[in-house]
């Protein structure tokens, strides 16, 4: 799954972790700022897992670019299912956010992990400032 407001040229699948063992994983990026989801690595633990995600509050500098892995379509749903009722007043941000499914994951004992990749691999355009530079960059480019 990806989110809509980032270009994300390039994509792979991560090696530094086997996807068959892994029920979730995000990619991430290092970067300043509050406005993405963040990653939490498990700490002590050398195998990218996480212990925990949150939606715009910095709990490290590992913000994701909004790719999201699930093993499967009925997984996501599953994690779905179990708060789409919660009322919205009680979710992290106020909004159903994709990335805290994955503290849900983790609570029901899932292995979730994390795959860092350069912030120059991605192109953010989740504001219109963004997304403008982005089009000048591409025109003065001759793209």
């Amino acid at each position: 799954m990806f989110n809509i407001d980032t270009i994300r040229p390039g994509f792979r699948y991560p090696s530094s972790f086997a996807l068959a063992d892994t029920d979730g994983y995000l990619e991430v990026f290092r970067a300043d700022g509050d406005g993405w989801s963040f990653v939490e690595p498990e700490p002590g633990v050398a195998d990218f897992a996480v212990r925990r995600v949150t939606e715009k509050v910095r709990i490290s500098d590992l913000c994701s670019t909004g790719l999201y892995y699930f093993r499967s379509g009925a997984q996501f749903l599953k994690l779905y299912e179990d708060v789409k009722n919660t009322p919205v007043e009680e979710l992290q941000g106020g909004e159903r956010y994709i990335a805290p499914l994955y503290n849900k994951m983790i609570e029901q004992g899932g292995t979730v992990r994390y795959h860092e990749i350069s912030a120059a691999e991605i192109i953010p355009c989740g504001v219109p400032q963004e997304y403008e530079a982005f089009c000048q960059q591409g025109m003065s480019s001759g793209g």
